[in-house]
């Protein structure tokens, strides 16, 4: 969708901002106790809270402020990946992730 609405390509330069600010917006969507942007600026230290807030702006602007995400398109998507991982032999875990494992990442 972001492809789609913001007309724009994920480049080698760009990559990195773009996966930052879906985790962001993610994260806010889906968790009941979604992380505060300051709370990124303590893991990446070479951004302030101002950067993440013009990120996440700049992101929803970008999605037209469109952020719903049907079940059938998470489906797809979750299936999709799983099937390329399987496809290159990666690990794609079948369960939640536990606290526990969260914690030994």
């Amino acid at each position: 969708r972001l492809l789609t609405y913001g007309e724009i390509d994920i480049a080698p330069g760009s990559w990195k901002r773009i996966t930052l600010g879906a985790i962001l917006l993610a994260s806010k969507v889906w968790d009941d106790q979604a992380v505060w942007n300051v709370d990124y600026c303590q893991i990446l230290k070479d951004l302030t809270v101002e950067d993440m807030n013009e990120l996440e702006r700049q992101f929803l602007e970008l999605l037209q402020f469109n952020i719903n995400v049907p079940s059938s398109v998470y489906a797809k998507y979750f299936f999709d990946l799983r099937t390329l991982a399987e496809a290159n032999d990666l690990a794609y875990p079948a369960e939640p992730l536990s606290k526990e494992r969260a914690q030994k990442l």
